[in-house]
């Protein structure tokens, strides 16, 4: 039995001959593969690759005009197409790999100098002490609001005062607080730059 010649098959396969097409694929779709994977490393990669390898040969079968064989012009298709995917792959890569780099210059951009660690305590501690000289009464609806995060009818009922009372206190408190706390800083500071 006589094989039909690849340039044949290429010739039915364009006049609509799908049986055509199926013999190029059967003849040369694992040497395909084995071509793809020189490129992409992985056996996934490679099938992929050829299965996009086969559907530009056909969509391009007008394109071959014979200077070279059959087998040539479809690894020339499949090394386009694996080194597509390498590059895709590497560019993903690169992509992600920024995105860490950036992920971690972030995160450590976002930490905190020496000095604004001591700022840090030094404001708590204004913070606490504020919170400490505040009357009883305003004091532990603030430590409420602040710890346990209860409603404001919880508190109130806790109180056993109306919501409305709750709410001025807890402003009344931060009030005071704040203002503590800024003119102990202002003192920190004024303290800090006395030669």
């Amino acid at each position: 039995m006589q094989t039909v010649s690849d340039v044949a098959l290429v010739a039915r396969a364009r006049r609509g001959d799908s049986s055509a097409f199926a013999e190029l694929v059967s003849r040369y779709h694992a040497f395909l593969i084995h071509t793809a994977r020189t490129i992409v490393r992985s056996p996934e990669d490679a099938e992929d690759v050829t299965q996009r390898a086969w559907i530009q040969a056909y969509q391009h079968l007008g394109h071959f005009v014979g200077t070279s064989s059959v087998r040539t012009w479809l690894v020339a298709i499949t090394r386009n197409a694996a080194i597509d995917q390498w590059r895709l792959a590497r560019r993903q890569r690169q992509s992600r790999e920024d995105s860490a780099i950036g992920f971690r210059a972030q995160a450590i951009s976002k930490l905190p100098s020496p000095e604004g660690l001591l700022l840090e305590k030094e404001r708590q501690a204004h913070l606490t002490h504020a919170i400490a000289a505040l009357p009883v009464r305003l004091r532990a609806p603030l430590r409420l609001w602040r710890s346990e995060r209860h409603s404001y009818a919880e508190m109130a009922t806790k109180a056993g005062v109306a919501v409305g009372t709750i709410k001025s206190r807890i402003w009344e408190a931060r009030q005071q607080v704040v203002v503590s706390c800024r003119a102990r800083m202002h003192v920190s500071i004024e303290m800090s730059q006395t030669p």
